[in-house]
């Protein structure tokens, strides 16, 4: 239990650790945001109308209770501060609480973070403890009147705004992949899955094309789990791939797995980009094994892949699983280059990865 709180909109627990978050709206000045551990054994004093917010509040100078209450109990008392306040001076007029996200797949922008707006700017921020101290930062500036946040049972949140529309806050890991890119839900499990960290820093480079000692770090990982770590490689698996090449544990973990034979004799040609007619057999075979081999091609799939292309058995079998649509217009684009976007949406298809 707990007192000292003017209007409460709205509190929530922790799914997860079980504390309590309380959005206390101010009487004309301040907003906070109250927090209770989960195991406190309760009492705490959030110090209205002593306070508000953190700050002493002159209740004898009250413009809205009329007449003004004086509490002359205030002075000596103990308080617990809010852990975040903000005040009126950017036009918020009242703080609305939302939920600490614990969505999957797991974001790390959102998960652990506490998600609360504001009803007259619309703004939406993040409030964390990172260990010393709390703090706050904006996450979305929306055209909403916010008048609450709702978790579904899996953990996604939604804000509502005053005139009925519900949105639903979409997790992103990324700073290149907007919730609003088409193959961000596949990223996000690619990377939830523990596959890719992405391509440097907070990037994933969706548009960047992916070569062949990539895509055999992804599919190793996917085929043994994201914490496998193949064994040091020996250089003597492929001429190309040197002990001390960045990929080489994985390349030769490739091979052994019975995914490539290579490029050509002995070599595996790692920097070479991967087109989408291997990555059909590359996947396949990831996905069933090396000994797998799919129906013969009957060409009528798609238009560009004919029964007698090399890989068309394979592409074939990639659309009967429903992995891929194709390119567009019939087609399935089999020599050209493969993406990290469009990876990540095969990848996740092959090994039923969790998505937002």
């Amino acid at each position: 239990w707990a007192f000292g709180l003017r209007n409460p909109w709205r509190f929530s627990f922790d799914r997860m650790t079980h504390d309590l978050y309380i959005a206390d709206v101010g009487q004309g000045n301040w907003e906070e945001i109250d927090f209770q551990p989960a195991g406190s054994a309760g009492g705490q004093n959030y110090g209205w109308d002593c306070r508000e917010g953190a700050n002493p509040y002159n209740d004898t100078q009250d413009t809205v209770n009329m007449p003004p209450i004086f509490n002359a109990d205030c002075p000596g008392r103990t308080f617990t501060d809010p852990v975040l306040q903000y005040d009126h001076s950017t036009g918020a007029c009242a703080v609305i609480g939302g939920y600490v996200y614990r969505g999957l797949p797991a974001s790390s922008v959102l998960t652990g973070k506490y998600l609360y707006g504001d009803l007259c700017t619309g703004q939406i921020w993040l409030g964390a403890n990172g260990g010393s101290g709390w703090t706050s930062q904006q996450l979305f500036d929306t055209s909403l009147t916010i008048t609450t946040f709702g978790e579904s049972q899996n953990g996604r949140v939604y804000v509502v705004g005053q005139d009925g529309t519900v949105q639903w806050i979409a997790p992103y890991t990324f700073d290149d992949v907007p919730a609003d890119f088409w193959a961000w839900q596949f990223i996000e499990g690619l990377a939830a899955s523990g596959i890719t960290g992405g391509c440097g820093g907070t990037s994933f480079c969706p548009t960047a094309f992916l070569n062949r000692a990539q895509i055999a770090v992804f599919l190793v990982r996917g085929i043994h789990g994201a914490a496998f770590m193949p064994p040091a490689a020996t250089g003597t698996v492929f001429t190309d791939v040197p002990a001390d090449y960045w990929a080489g544990s994985f390349i030769e973990q490739f091979a052994a797995d019975g995914i490539t034979r290579g490029c050509s004799a002995n070599q595996f040609c790692p920097d070479a980009l991967v087109n989408r007619a291997e990555s059909a057999v590359f996947l396949l075979r990831a996905k069933h094994g090396q000994s797998y081999t799919p129906p013969p091609a009957t060409g009528t799939v798609f238009t560009d892949v004919p029964a007698s292309y090399w890989a068309a058995a394979w592409i074939e079998q990639m659309a009967a699983e429903g992995i891929t649509g194709g390119c567009g217009g019939g087609n399935f684009c089999p020599d050209r280059s493969l993406t990290r976007a469009e990876t990540a949406v095969f990848v996740s298809r092959v090994f039923n990865l969790t998505t937002p």
